[in-house]
């Protein structure tokens, strides 16, 4: 008896017909899978059937897609819950007296950054030193005489050659002097009142009194 070979699709044509259940091109769901699969069983070559440990194999596979697929799912809502409590949690701080180091600026793409200070006693001349994360002085700020106090600084993110430096975190040093050229004790945290929250930059930011501060600068939050 002669059996006559039997013309079976291509991989190819088989993966553009289990390609259509899918919702994205370059992605092969569990759906598409299986439909490929059961096209490559009803074509096979009844004189060359299809290996049983390779038919497994690739059971295996498409428990691993199932799989991956859960734990994406799970990710993504993990994410979005872990987003959610963040954001009611630093929501929750708009109206009460909170505590934070102003040392850390986080300058972004465009626009000045302002940052907080005290003057532990009145200074006839403040300067400050904004430094890159190598600890690299970029500028300096001569900012003149402050009373005793609170006082804020405007940076405008640029360096002492007057150019833009990149995006990032910088740090801020302080020192004052007094008329006698002796030194005043200066710091860099901040008090105040939270008016408002803004997530614009990506990260929760609070509005001190008019001063901005990152939610993970905050050392204390009182009532």
């Amino acid at each position: 008896m002669t059996v006559s070979n039997i013309s079976a699709p291509g991989t190819s044509e088989l993966v553009a017909q289990a390609s259509t259940t899918t919702a994205k091109p370059d992605e092969l769901g569990k759906d598409a899978f299986m439909k490929l699969l059961m096209a490559q069983i009803k074509h096979q070559d009844p004189m060359a059937p299809e290996d049983p440990k390779q038919f497994v194999t690739q059971l295996s596979e498409l428990t691993g897609v199932e799989q991956l697929t859960s734990i994406k799912e799970r990710m993504g809502a993990l994410e979005l819950a872990t987003i959610g409590s963040l954001n009611q949690q630093t929501a929750s701080v708009v109206g009460r007296n909170i505590e934070a180091d102003t040392s850390s600026m986080r300058l972004g793409y465009i626009g000045p950054v302002t940052s907080r200070f005290e003057v532990e006693g009145n200074a006839d001349q403040v300067t400050a030193v904004v430094r890159d994360s190598s600890g690299r002085a970029v500028r300096t700020l001569v900012l003149g005489p402050q009373g005793q106090g609170d006082h804020s600084m405007t940076w405008d993110g640029k360096d002492d050659n007057g150019q833009r430096v990149p995006p990032g975190t910088y740090s801020l040093d302080l020192e004052a002097k007094n008329a006698a050229g002796g030194p005043v004790q200066t710091n860099t945290r901040v008090k105040g009142r939270v008016t408002s929250v803004s997530y614009e930059n990506g990260v929760p930011e609070l509005n001190v009194d008019g001063a901005v501060v990152r939610m993970a600068d905050v050392v204390s939050i009182g009532i």
